[in-house]
């Protein structure tokens, strides 16, 4: 299976995915995945996913009406603060500040 459609099917569902269940479910070993990942994507498939899940998170705040704690555990967070934390870790604010300045 080429790459990019790994990569379809992860942006399709980031959520509750580890680089090891990526990797067996589609038939590789976890550094082959790796390797293959960094080559040609320039990052690695748990930064990937990071990326897909903060997209999917960022949507939610943005288009619908949800409240944090429902988008935090749909988007399969540990709890709110792992969510406020990843999110101010790749935009530098909080999921709050998004909303009061971008929605």
């Amino acid at each position: 299976m080429p790459f990019i459609e790994i990569v379809e099917k992860l942006y399709k569902n980031p959520k509750e995915q580890s680089v090891i269940d990526i990797a067996k479910k589609f038939g590789y070993n976890e550094r082959h995945l790796y390797r293959i990942f960094k080559i040609n994507y320039g990052v690695s498939p748990k930064v990937l996913l990071n990326i897909l899940r903060l997209h999917l998170c960022l949507t939610l705040i943005l288009d619908k009406n949800m409240n944090l704690i429902d988008i935090a555990n749909l988007c399969g967070f540990y709890d709110q603060s792992h969510f406020i934390r990843e999110i101010k870790k790749y935009t530098g604010i909080s999921p709050l500040k998004i909303i009061k300045n971008y929605k």
